[in-house]
Order: structure tokens, then C-alpha cells, then sequence
């Protein structure tokens, strides 16, 4: 594996891990940027607030999602000391294969359909890449 496909499944792993606990769309968590995250104390324990930017809304209101895993934190600030775009106005998953352009919107869809097919999954030929039925998942 070189580096870039290396950085590409460290990132696609933050991504899917803060996908998963934050509920926030594909398309806004596509264009946060590391100001767009913190970590805030509530009731005694540290949550990660997201911040979803009225521009990258779908409803185009701002919002705060707050993450249900606290290991979330640690994973995005891992990446972040790999990432070639740590700064606060950076955003935190670009396009790799871009990088010498600046920090570009990633599309993580390739890798990630990539991932699906390559789970192990009741003997299926591709994996969770399409569903019981054998249609795609979107």
C-alpha cells in the first residue's frame, strides 16, 4: 500500500466514524472544516460538537450535531497530525490526489464502495455493497 492510498483509508475510517455517530449528512460532513468541531463538556462528560454550516446545509440553517462516541474525538484529532491540511480553515477530508492544489471536497464514494464490496458478508459476491435483495445501496 503507497501513502496516498494509506492516507485515503485513514481519512475514509474518520469519516465513516464520524458519519456514524454524529447523524450529520454525507454531503455536510464532505465540507467541515477543523473549526467546524470541538469538544465541549455537558453533564460531566466531553461530547464532540459539529458544527454544520448553513452554506453546507442541506436546509441550508446551521446546526450543531454532537457525537454519541467519545472515541470519535480521538480518531479525527489522530488524523489531523497525519493530515496535510491541519488548519482551522482547512477541511478535513480532501482530495488526496489533489493535495499540491490545496485542500479539494473529497469524494470518498470509490473507496467506500470499495470498502462495502470487500466486507465479508453471508458469502455475498460483493459484500454489503448491495442489499439482500441485490440492489445497490445508495
Amino acid at each position: 500500500m503507497n501513502a496516498v492510498h494509506k492516507a485515503q483509508r485513514e481519512m475514509l475510517y474518520a469519516f465513516v466514524m464520524l458519519a456514524s455517530s454524529s447523524g450529520a449528512r454525507v454531503g455536510e460532513l464532505k465540507q467541515l472544516r477543523w473549526r467546524d468541531i470541538r469538544l465541549e463538556k455537558r453533564d460531566d462528560k466531553e461530547q464532540m460538537e459539529v458544527r454544520i454550516r448553513s452554506i453546507t446545509s442541506k436546509v441550508r440553517r446551521e446546526r450543531y450535531a454532537v457525537t454519541h462516541d467519545t472515541n470519535t474525538w480521538k480518531i479525527l484529532m489522530e488524523w489531523k497530525e497525519k493530515s496535510d491540511f491541519p488548519g482551522d480553515d482547512d477541511l478535513i477530508f480532501y482530495s488526496a490526489m489533489n493535495k499540491k492544489n490545496g485542500a479539494q471536497i473529497v469524494d470518498l464514494s470509490t473507496a467506500f464502495k470499495g470498502f462495502l464490496k470487500s466486507v465479508d458478508y453471508e458469502g455475498r459476491e460483493d459484500g454489503l455493497y448491495k442489499n439482500a435483495e441485490g440492489e445497490t445501496r445508495n
